[in-house]
């Protein structure tokens, strides 16, 4: 009786989705753009597809499941070109995010769930990592710059308790440290800056809500007077 059950509830199935309408083609005209798509029981299903009216080459191109974007989306230029790449799942972007400009990456971001979440890069325009950050759940943990050659240029690493202190780092090309800042709930609260020999420059500190120059020193550690009013 169950295995009898069991067919004639799979036969209803098949006779149900067969019955079913088939995706509806849509087009629809707008100011600058026409767009492509298919409509299954009022959302949008399948292929969908945006043309430039100056020249009918695609501007952009996915896929709806259910109303919702899937996969990998890709936008393009009046020329064709790329211009970015993105990942979904339900809607939300989630996955790989890129960038491009005259053919080449300019940035990659990661997404979880709608949110930045891991790395994120930015590109030269001679494909050298200028830039990069991590993300956790869209709160930004970490941050690094970099000289065209490679060398780093400056750093600052954010801890989740934004009632703890963390520093922030510029650095000369040559390696040298030039700013040390420290820095509560995003503020600073002190900064030191150094000549590219080592010797201190000048130290500020938080003087009535504002950072100030409070000490000054020549490149041979003579100290000066600060031009500060303090």
């Amino acid at each position: 009786m169950k295995i009898r059950f069991l067919l004639i509830s799979l036969l209803w199935a098949n006779i149900s989705m067969f019955a079913q309408d088939p995706p509806r083609l849509i087009t629809e005209e707008a100011p600058y753009y026409t767009l492509s798509y298919y409509q299954l029981n009022d959302k949008k299903e399948g292929s969908y597809k945006e043309f430039y009216k100056q020249n009918g080459k695609t501007k952009t191109e996915g896929v709806y499941e259910k109303g919702l974007k899937e996969g990998v989306w890709k936008y393009f230029d009046l020329s064709g070109a790329l211009n970015q790449e993105e990942t979904y799942k339900r809607d939300k972007l989630n996955g790989l995010l890129t960038k491009y400009a005259q053919g080449k990456i300019t940035d990659t971001e990661n997404y979880l769930n709608g949110e930045m979440d891991g790395l994120c890069q930015k590109f030269s325009p001679d494909g050298s990592l200028a830039e990069k950050w991590t993300y956790k759940k869209g709160v930004l943990l970490s941050r690094y710059a970099y000289f065209p050659d490679g060398k780093i240029k400056s750093e600052e690493v954010i801890p989740r308790d934004k009632n703890r202190t963390h520093t922030y780092k510029l650095y000369y090309n040559s390696g040298a440290k030039r700013i040390v800042s420290t820095l509560k709930n995003g503020e600073y609260i002190k900064s030191v800056s150094y000549y590219e020999n080592g010797q201190i420059d000048t130290v500020s500190e938080i003087v009535d809500g504002q950072l100030k120059i409070v000490k000054k020193y020549s490149e041979t550690g003579v100290s000066l007077k600060p031009d500060c009013g303090c």
